[in-house]
Order: C-alpha cells, then structure tokens, then sequence
C-alpha cells in the first residue's frame, strides 16, 4: 500500500475492524503517518443480470436465481 502522505510503498497493518466494511488501520515505514483504509464487497451486476436472463428465457426457476443472488450479497 502507498502512503497518502509520502508517496512511499511499505505500510503495516496494526489494527483491523471487521463487519460488513472492514476497516485497516495502518502506518507508514517510512514517515510514521497514520491512516485508515476500507473494503467493501462489490455485487457482481454482470452475474445477476445473466441469471435474470436466464429466468426471462426459462432456463432456470426463480428459486434457483434467489440462491445464487443470496450467495453473492453474502461473499
């Protein structure tokens, strides 16, 4: 990871929060700044509109779409 201050690779994790977000406490190697960094999980639209697809042309049944579309909210 990248120092927002100095532009330096080379930052330690020293904390982290998980949930939904996960937030990352780090600090620079070189200049010692603190800062904090978030991940968030993204929904792959591609795949659940290819499975809405599917579901219009009836290739698959609307309880086979719910599993799938609950796998991706939970990754």
């Amino acid at each position: 990871m990248t120092c927002p201050r100095c532009g330096k690779k080379g930052t330690k994790v020293y904390g982290t929060v998980k949930g939904f977000i996960i937030i990352r406490y780090r600090r620079c190697d070189n200049c010692n700044y603190h800062f904090q960094t978030k991940e968030m999980p993204v929904v792959d639209l591609l795949a659940v509109e290819y499975m809405e697809y599917l579901k219009e042309i009836g290739e698959v049944e609307s309880e086979e779409i719910d599993k799938v579309t609950i796998k991706v909210d939970d990754a």
